[in-house]
């Protein structure tokens, strides 16, 4: 479907009622919100979106609309609530988003990879997706390139953790020419890690800090003894929820939610509400990709988007332990 007609239903669905109706028959269903990157307009001006993420001003807005609907907790079982996420933990997650949540009174929960302390491998490919010359890539075409031959390539590379992707891709156009040409404040924002003591700062401030395995890798791709070494986590991360990178099916086995359970983590996240994982209590559904205009953002939350989409209303709250 078009986009200006999906924008046009949404229009419609949030001043004829519709949505309100899917409230209600959604009220049963828990809505826990991810994102990425929140960064200071001023440093995100003319940037490319895909490595910015949002805008902190764009962040306030879809905030301020999710306040319309919930209340915040970190209870992730908690239907009546909403639960805002952030994944991998970079500097402006902590500089920008926590300091403005915390003035807000809302509490958020943290899913940390010390993969960051060096940027992660993938972080690394989508700045050069973002930034390299179209006629590099083969076609000319750099969403088909990444689509049809990165992301296959990017899967099946376990066993160096994406680095040989990484360096297939350098090979192809060199990525630190791509890089210099950035503000050094935007990349320490957006790139730079958080420490230990801000992580605890965040934790004294009601935050929740779990886990997101050590090096942000596509869990599929690994063996049963390298699932349980991504997954091995410092004590402090063990009694809150667990969020698996990219988080789909494809990225996701079987093995990798039993091993997530028997990790000890009372339960673990994925990045998609649209899984018929999503029953279970170590796949819980997240709605990821949460529109900036307000009728999409209702639409969103409301479920009226899932149901066009998949013809059925959000997963039910599963009891998170």
């Amino acid at each position: 479907m078009k986009q200006w007609i999906k924008r046009l239903i949404f229009f419609l669905s949030y001043y004829t009622g519709v949505d309100a109706l899917f409230f209600w028959l959604n009220r049963r269903a828990k809505r826990i919100v991810v994102f990425h990157n929140v960064i200071p307009d001023e440093l995100a001006e003319g940037l490319p979106e895909g490595i910015v993420g949002l805008k902190l001003s764009q962040f306030k807005a879809i905030v301020r609309e999710c306040s319309r609907h919930f209340r915040f907790s970190t209870d992730v079982s908690d239907a009546k609530t909403l639960t805002i996420t952030f994944d991998d933990g970079y500097r402006n997650q902590y500089s920008t988003a926590f300091r403005y949540l915390r003035e807000q009174g809302i509490p958020a929960i943290l899913f940390f990879s010390p993969g960051t302390r060096e940027v992660l491998t993938i972080d690394k490919m989508v700045f050069w997706r973002e930034l390299v010359p179209q006629e590099k890539v083969s076609g000319g075409d750099i969403g088909r390139f990444w689509c049809d031959e990165f992301w296959p390539r990017f899967l099946s590379d376990g066993a160096t953790r994406g680095r040989a992707t990484l360096a297939w891709l350098e090979e192809i156009c060199p990525l630190e020419p791509l890089m210099a040409k950035l503000p050094q404040p935007f990349l320490k924002e957006r790139l730079g890690p958080i420490s230990d003591a801000e992580l605890d700062e965040m934790r004294s401030a009601g935050w929740l800090i779990g886990w997101h395995t050590k090096t942000h890798t596509p869990l599929s791709a690994l063996s049963e003894d390298e699932l349980r070494d991504e997954l091995d986590s410092p004590s402090a991360f063990r009694s809150v929820p667990f969020a698996y990178p990219y988080g789909t099916d494809s990225c996701v086995s079987a093995e990798a939610r039993q091993i997530a359970a028997d990790a000890g983590f009372p339960c673990a996240l994925s990045y998609a509400n649209a899984s018929p994982n999503n029953a279970s209590r170590f796949f819980l559904p997240r709605l990821p990709g949460i529109g900036m205009d307000k009728y999409l953002v209702n639409a969103q939350l409301s479920g009226f988007a899932y149901f066009m989409s998949y013809r059925k209303l959000l997963p039910e709250v599963v009891n998170a332990g």
